[in-house]
């Protein structure tokens, strides 16, 4: 009997000194981080719209064809009224194809991480 308890005892230790040295682990190397580095390309859900609304009402409307014109007008309208994720991908699309010509262009992606070649100084 008195052996049945000592190996209880042991298992008991063993379990408490595992839990211990676990814990202690963990405070003295704690987990990796993964932080975003700042300037990233990453942008929220809600900034993306409210930039590509922004595009899309930087067509010069006066620049765009009368048949063009009515359509971008009813599009924007749904936009103002719905939501951006309202309208289908072809409508974007069209929209972003219009704010190319005649708005504001599409934001450059983002770098590659490679550094643009130095230009030559000229004097």
């Amino acid at each position: 009997m008195s052996d049945v308890v000592m190996i209880l005892i042991g298992a008991f230790a063993g379990a408490v000194a595992f839990g211990i040295a676990r814990s202690l682990r963990h405070r003295i190397r704690p987990r990796t981080r993964t932080v975003e580095e700042p300037n990233s390309h990453y942008t929220a859900p809600g900034v993306r719209v409210r930039e590509t609304e922004a595009r899309w009402k930087s067509i010069a409307l006066d620049r765009v064809h009368e048949i063009n014109r009515e359509e971008v007008k009813r599009l924007l309208e749904k936009v103002e009224a719905l939501g951006v994720e309202s309208l289908g991908p072809r409508d974007r699309n069209f929209l972003n194809h219009l704010a190319d010509l005649f708005g504001t262009p599409a934001p450059e992606p983002p770098a590659t991480g490679i550094a643009p070649p130095l230009k030559e100084a000229t004097t």
